[in-house]
């Protein structure tokens, strides 16, 4: 679509020969469901001022495929789920902006997260029950959290889970990483990271290369490595590490 095109309703693809794709470009808006089921896979791309809005977004079973991606200043703004050996990704570059919970549940399932150029996202990024979840920052990127529970940003839960977080040179993530029941973080810094790291029960491993990690509260991790890098506490009388 292209110009001030509006779609609404839900879009499906079905079955390991499906596929669906909608690109918009100009001022289109987009409002629905999306769903990618059995193999099947759907993708979305929204370009120029585009609005995207995904009332909800699951793509479940093996082989099914759920790819969101933003490109110049336009909004994709919505929940997507991976879950039962699915996969989904949201992608943004240039100066689109994303906002929403993505996560994935269930081993072989990975949500993923790219952010380049000047795009920014706003929410939260969760692996559970042997999931993964992979987050990519690079250029200028940015990510933080959002509503009353916007320090808890990155979740990883559950034996077998994973969180794989790469805050690239020049880019700052925003929020807190929450380790439990035996699931497994890591965290390789280069630009900046404000927050703290939970950890209930399991790995958490932070690795800093020419970055900077600000913590935000008391933390804990499994095994932290820092290479010309700097590790800044809060200012003393606001808590205690």
């Amino acid at each position: 679509t292209d110009s001030m095109s509006t779609v609404r309703g839900g879009l499906s693809a079905i079955g390991a020969d499906s596929i669906l794709d909608l690109s918009g470009s100009g001022r289109t808006t987009f409002e629905g469901a999306l769903t990618a089921s059995d193999g099947g896979k759907v993708h979305i791309a929204a370009g120029d001022t585009s609005s995207f809005t995904v009332t909800s977004g699951l793509a479940t079973g093996a082989g099914s495929e759920l790819e969101s991606d933003a490109r110049r200043s336009a909004e994709i703004t919505g929940n997507l789920r991976a879950e039962l050996g699915a996969s989904a990704s949201e992608n943004l570059y240039e100066s689109a902006a994303g906002t929403g919970a993505l996560s994935a549940s269930g081993s072989g399932s990975v949500i993923r997260l790219g952010i380049t150029g000047k795009a920014s996202f706003t929410g939260t990024v969760t692996a559970e029950s042997g999931a993964a979840a992979e987050v990519t920052l690079t250029d200028t990127g940015v990510i933080e959290g959002s509503g009353t529970d916007s320090s808890l940003v990155f979740q990883s839960v559950g034996t077998g889970s994973t969180l794989d977080l790469d805050i690239g040179t020049g880019t700052a993530a925003t929020g807190d990483l929450k380790v439990s029941d035996g699931a497994e973080a890591a965290l390789r810094i280069s630009g900046t990271w404000i927050g703290a790291a939970l950890l209930d029960s399991g790995t958490s491993k932070v690795s800093l290369s020419g970055g900077v990690w600000q913590l935000t509260g008391d933390s804990a991790v499994t095994t932290l490595v820092s290479n010309n890098s700097r590790i800044a506490f809060p200012a003393a009388g606001s808590g205690a590490f």
